[in-house]
C-alpha cells in the first residue's frame, strides 16, 4: 500500500523524527510559559480598564500613561498570541524588546476606529433624521 511513492514505513520514520525534533520540544515549553503568562497579562489588562474606566468617571477624561500602558499590554498580547499560534517563530517579551511604541498608526487607527470600521449604511459619524422628524442643520454638529 503505497500512496506517492512513499511507503508506510517512511512516513513512520518521517513522523518519528518529528516526534525526536528537540526545538519542537523547547517550543512547547516557551508555549507553556507564555499561555501562563498571557493568562496573567490579561488580568492585568482587564484591571488597567477598570483603573481607566474610574479615571475617566471621576475627571472625565482618560489618563494619558495609562493609555500608553494599556497600549504596550495589548500589543504584548498579540505578540503572545502570535507565538502561541506558529504566526512567528519570534518570542514576546523578555526574549525581544517590550513593545513601548506604538506601530506606525496604531494610536491614531485605535481613536478612529469607530469612524473607519463602520460597514456602510451604518453610523457615519452624521446624525441621520429619524423617519417622521426633521433634519438638524446647525453648527454644533461635530464631523
Amino acid at each position: 500500500m503505497e500512496e506517492n511513492g512513499l511507503g508506510v514505513s517512511d512516513r513512520e520514520n518521517g513522523v518519528l523524527d518529528h516526534l525526536k525534533n528537540k526545538e519542537t520540544w523547547l517550543r512547547l515549553v516557551f508555549m507553556l510559559l507564555f499561555g501562563i503568562v498571557f493568562q496573567i497579562v490579561k488580568s492585568i489588562v482587564f484591571l488597567v480598564a477598570i483603573v481607566q474606566f474610574l479615571f475617566t468617571l471621576l475627571t472625565g477624561k482618560a489618563h494619558g500613561r495609562i493609555k500608553v500602558l494599556a497600549l504596550g499590554l495589548a500589543t504584548y498580547l498579540r505578540e503572545t498570541t502570535e507565538f502561541l499560534t506558529f504566526v512567528t517563530e519570534q518570542k514576546p517579551y523578555p526574549w525581544a524588546d517590550w513593545p513601548s511604541e506604538p506601530e506606525a498608526g496604531a494610536e491614531k487607527t485605535a481613536s478612529k476606529a469607530p469612524k473607519t470600521s463602520v460597514a456602510k449604511g451604518t453610523r457615519t459619524g452624521k446624525k441621520s433624521s429619524a423617519p417622521g422628524k426633521p433634519k438638524k442643520t446647525g453648527g454644533d454638529e461635530k464631523v
